[in-house]
């Protein structure tokens, strides 16, 4: 496949054209996606009309379940630490790109595959979550969004742990895989330590 993209200099305009050398297409070479625009030699004929199984949540192995739930809790301490530190930018940046973007956004994804029988898409970055939860799951996940303030950043964080614990305990129970409690147990019992520990840089967590 050859292509070429051609973009105008005094305008936002572009151009792009694109062609194949091939005789032949494998038939499921575009299984993601695909629309012919114009195909003179109608080498598309052979194409399979486009699944998007590569888009559906896949069910998670045990392995990977346990692994996504232990990185959760362990990667969770860096947020109580620097909120408790006042250091804002990287705590909100822990808050959302590590706890609510990668871990609880991918048990989100594994709890949509349970109620869809691992058939559905849920969109990039989660994007269709709203379309897909019930309305209290939404607005459970919709508080583990916070301000700038501080203790708004606090309480989104203990919202992010306890939507993730209900879905991961959810999920595990479907699938038949152990959740770990004692862990979970642990770690937030450490991070209220952290939040009720007096401002001392000698006893800094």
């Amino acid at each position: 496949m050859h292509s070429r993209v051609g973009v105008g200099k005094r305008s936002a305009s572009g151009n792009c054209a694109a062609w194949t050398f091939q005789l032949k297409i494998p038939s499921d070479a575009y299984d993601d996606g695909y629309q012919a625009l114009v195909d003179k030699d109608g080498l598309a004929d052979g194409l399979s009309p486009p699944s998007y199984k590569r888009y559906l949540i896949k069910r998670p192995t045990e392995a990977e379940y346990d692994t996504l739930v232990n990185e959760f809790w362990w990667n969770a301490t860096y947020v109580p630490k620097y909120l408790w530190r006042d250091e804002l930018p990287f705590a909100a940046s822990m808050l959302g790109q590590s706890v609510r973007d990668t871990y609880l956004r991918t048990i989100i994804e594994w709890y949509i595959g349970c109620q869809y029988n691992w058939d559905v898409n849920a969109g990039v970055c989660g994007k269709r979550f709203k379309s897909l939860l019930d309305a209290d799951t939404w607005a459970e996940y919709e508080s583990t969004f916070a301000t700038a303030h501080i203790e708004q950043n606090w309480q989104a964080f203990f919202n992010a742990l306890a939507l993730f614990r209900r879905l991961a305990v959810r999920v595990g129970k479907v699938l038949g895989f152990d959740y770990p409690v004692e862990l979970d147990r642990r770690m937030v019992s450490y991070y209220r330590r952290i939040r009720m520990t007096e401002r001392n840089v000698r006893n800094e967590p």
